[in-house]
């Protein structure tokens, strides 16, 4: 079972002074619900939740064979936080053809605590670099290094 993607189990929080946790559940007539839109800078995002994602329990109770109403009432049943499965549709697929039963007691997972609050750390990078004209990079570094990153094209990654 280690090539096998694995279903993430998200545990959202809504955070103070929002409405909600940032998704939009489409409809759907064969029962599949998906995750139709993620809102920027809201639970969801901050804990991974992706468009497409395919809605598999909600707080530990399968969505296959619920109707629409009813998940959303079980989304909504506790009023600051949910717990959500969730799988892209290929490694639905994948698991599917494995013959492995879409439970979070039986398919393979990632556990994902999102946050309580925001986090506004990005907000606060891109308020300081519009406030500084100069320096525009988050690399600091002196004039010849980065004469010679820009002549040879070199891209640098970095996680902050």
């Amino acid at each position: 079972m280690d090539n096998l993607p694995r279903a993430r189990i998200v545990h959202l929080s809504k955070w103070p002074n929002t409405d909600g946790y940032g998704f939009v559940l489409k409809d759907s007539k064969s029962k599949e619900y998906r995750i139709g839109a993620v809102e920027a800078n809201l639970p969801a995002e901050s804990a991974g939740i992706m468009e497409n994602d395919i809605l598999i329990e909600v707080n530990g109770r399968s969505t296959n064979d619920m109707a629409y109403a009813d998940v959303v009432q079980l989304i909504k049943r506790m009023p600051d936080k949910v717990t959500l499965m969730v799988l892209q549709p290929y490694e639905k697929n994948v698991l599917v053809r494995r013959g492995i039963k879409l439970t979070s007691s039986t398919c393979p997972a990632q556990i994902i605590k999102g946050r309580r609050n925001r986090d506004d750390t990005t907000a606060m990078i891109c308020r300081k670099m519009s406030d500084d004209t100069l320096s525009k990079s988050l690399l600091n570094c002196d004039s010849a290094t980065a004469t010679h990153l820009n002549k040879h094209r070199l891209d640098l990654l970095s996680s902050l």
